[in-house]
């Protein structure tokens, strides 16, 4: 009798990837990551645009509402307010910026400058005659705020316009 004797079966001794499958997930997590820093880029570029806006809108609001203030306290501040178109720089804080020193101080663009602010205070064609004496009952206040750090790039104007009633007695 003949003794069949089972010889185990040989394994590879190589297990794992091939070159190519490696090849093919590196190319495939290439393209992931490329697609995924250029949606990382664009969210940063997009977020200092907004704070830029940010900034000008607040300053615009901030000019604004000290306008406003200042022209409705009173019927005589609001009738003394006359017609204007004024042009100025502030800082960062919406203070006027100044060049010189003492007397000689004058508005100016600055080196802290960074905002161009335009007031525009005009009458409005709202008017109350009364004995003959004709009353202005609106005052129109069109403020524009242009950063002049970033005046090149689209989108850095912000203007803001204003209707300020005559306040009662």
């Amino acid at each position: 009798m003949k003794m069949f004797r089972m010889e185990p079966k040989r394994q590879s001794t190589e297990s794992g990837m091939t070159l190519t499958e490696v090849v093919v997930s590196m190319i495939v997590l290439g393209v992931v990551l490329t697609g995924l820093a250029q949606a990382l880029s664009y969210g940063i570029k997009i977020n200092n645009e907004s704070k830029l806006r940010v900034g000008s809108l607040n300053a615009c609001k901030y000019v604004m509402e000290t306008l406003k203030t200042q022209i409705s306290q009173s019927q005589a501040v609001f009738d003394g307010t006359d017609p204007s178109d004024t042009t100025y720089y502030v800082d960062s804080d919406g203070n006027q910026t100044y060049s010189g020193s003492g007397t000689n101080k004058t508005a100016a663009f600055t080196s802290s400058s960074s905002f161009r602010v335009r007031t525009v205070v005009s009458n409005s064609s709202l008017t109350q005659t009364v004995a003959g004496v004709a009353t202005i009952l609106v005052k129109v206040i069109d403020v524009t705020v242009v950063d002049v750090q970033n005046r090149d790039k689209p989108g850095r104007e912000v203007e803001m316009k204003v209707e300020v009633i005559r306040p009662s007695a």
